[in-house]
């Protein structure tokens, strides 16, 4: 497993990657995270992709985008994305920027990404 999801606080969820991961794999946690919706409140997520080595394709980037957004348990998420160089893949970017329900963005500072969330 190149992933491991965890409870941080009442409200938010933390996915930490490792290694290579593959595009099958990021669809699983999303399956996954979908799990953890509570009725009435947002998915507040804080992903890490600092040691993440795998860089999806722009193809892959758009479709993963894409199915994330089409999913109702990720209406109105609050995603913080925690890299070393706070780069968003492009993809994923451009389409949750017309997506109003979902609020993306990314960090270089844990702390500051958990602040974001919390408010």
């Amino acid at each position: 497993m190149t992933y491991e999801i965890e409870a941080l606080t009442n409200k938010i969820t933390c996915v930490r990657y490792t290694g290579l991961v593959t595009m099958e794999e990021r669809m699983a946690v999303v399956s996954e995270l979908c799990t953890y919706k509570k009725r009435g409140q947002p998915l507040r997520l804080m992903i890490d992709l600092s040691p993440v080595k795998h860089k999806m394709t722009a193809l892959e980037q758009t479709l993963f985008a894409k199915y994330l957004v089409s999913l109702d348990e990720f209406e109105f998420a609050h995603i913080a994305l925690l890299s070393k160089k706070a780069k968003v893949p492009k993809g994923l970017l451009d389409i949750s920027i017309h997506q109003a329900s979902l609020r993306l963005k990314e960090f270089s500072s844990e702390q500051e990404a958990l602040t974001w969330l919390g408010n």
